[in-house]
């Protein structure tokens, strides 16, 4: 008796967490429990769709390369970085995650001894929730564009139905690191020098010129991802389009992370000496040792070679005040 008491609680507990969720989502609560019965489903406008095929629960491995990533924030106006990420999914509680992106367009490199920025993460993911759920989606059955004067018109005809997904709710974390350029103007709220921002060293010179040095972040990160994917071809009774197929395919990554982490710098080169720093005393630079991000990657899973795009926004550890940041970008997927 005790024993059933207890198994309500909890199937009570877990479908309190599960409805916003759902809500807020999009997601469908009662398929996220309940495994399918049939193929068939209806859309928003009662047509009848066909599950031909869901391969949605196979998602193993997205890799992608990085060619265009643009960042802007307030210590670093304009860079453009190329890398490579890779997500690789085990069939049950655990996925693992690495990416690797290096600027080659960056307005701070001004000086030879400058590495560049880059950033590098090694983590995973436990997946605290793994389950069988329906999204709503387009289903677009067909496309034209007519020409006229000044422009051209596009025309689609498409339904919309709850299409069968795997949706994943999951903590995540892992190692973090950032290589960053910085410069004497990044501490003119601590120590100025008429309108421009100077450096305590560790020796007491003041450099109050503008000089350039390497600043490395260390830490992890830890947070919050909600991810579904998608692979589904479908065919419907529709009379001008059911001898057709049509196939949804899509990985959606929305993630929340806590950013800790300390920054030390290399020694500035001014007149043929170096000069090291201590950060965090008067005079020097001072640093935060928390940051956050809220990121969103879209990737079209289609075929083997597909498009994606990301957006970020957040606060980077680092120099204090030169941390906030947006960036954008377009990844080539590979995707089994």
């Amino acid at each position: 008796m005790n024993n059933s008491s207890g198994n309500i609680r909890i199937k009570a507990l877990i479908f309190s967490i599960l409805v916003p969720l759902s809500y807020f989502s999009g997601i469908g609560i009662c398929s996220a429990i309940q495994p399918y019965s049939d193929d068939t489903l209806k859309s928003t406008t009662g047509v009848s769709i066909y599950v031909l095929r869901n391969r949605s629960s196979g998602m193993k491995i997205i890799g992608q390369i990085l060619p265009f990533n643009n960042e802007c924030s307030t210590g670093d106006p304009f860079k453009l970085s190329a890398g490579i990420e890779a997500d690789v999914y085990l069939p049950k509680l655990i996925s693992l995650h690495g990416q690797y992106i290096k600027a080659y367009v960056n307005i701070q490199n001004k000086s030879d001894n400058l590495i560049g920025a880059s950033q590098f993460e090694l983590g995973g993911r436990f997946h605290l929730l793994d389950l069988h759920a329906r999204k709503k989606q387009k289903i677009i059955l067909s496309k034209t564009s007519t020409n006229t004067y000044g422009g051209t018109i596009s025309t689609e005809h498409y339904i919309k139905a709850r299409l069968p997904c795997r949706r994943i709710f999951a903590a995540r974390g892992g190692l973090y690191h950032l290589t960053s350029i910085v410069s004497t103007d990044m501490n003119s709220n601590e120590l100025k020098d008429h309108d421009y921002g100077a450096v305590k060293t560790k020796d007491g010179t003041i450099l109050s010129n503008v000089y350039y040095t390497n600043a490395y972040t260390n830490g992890i990160y830890v947070g919050l991802a909600d991810i579904f994917y998608m692979w589904v071809r479908t065919k419907n009774n529709l009379p001008d389009y059911s001898n057709n197929t049509y196939l949804n395919g899509v990985y959606k990554e929305t993630f929340f992370d806590i950013l800790m982490a300390s920054t030390s710098f290399d020694p500035f080169q001014a007149n043929g000496h170096s000069y090291p720093i201590v950060p965090d005393v008067p005079g020097s630079f001072q640093t935060t040792k928390l940051g956050w991000r809220l990121g969103k990657k879209i990737v079209y899973t289609r075929k083997r070679l597909n498009l994606g795009f990301s957006f970020e926004i957040g606060s980077k550890p680092g120099v204090a005040g030169s941390g906030y940041y947006f960036g954008s970008g377009m990844t080539m997927a590979f995707v089994k």
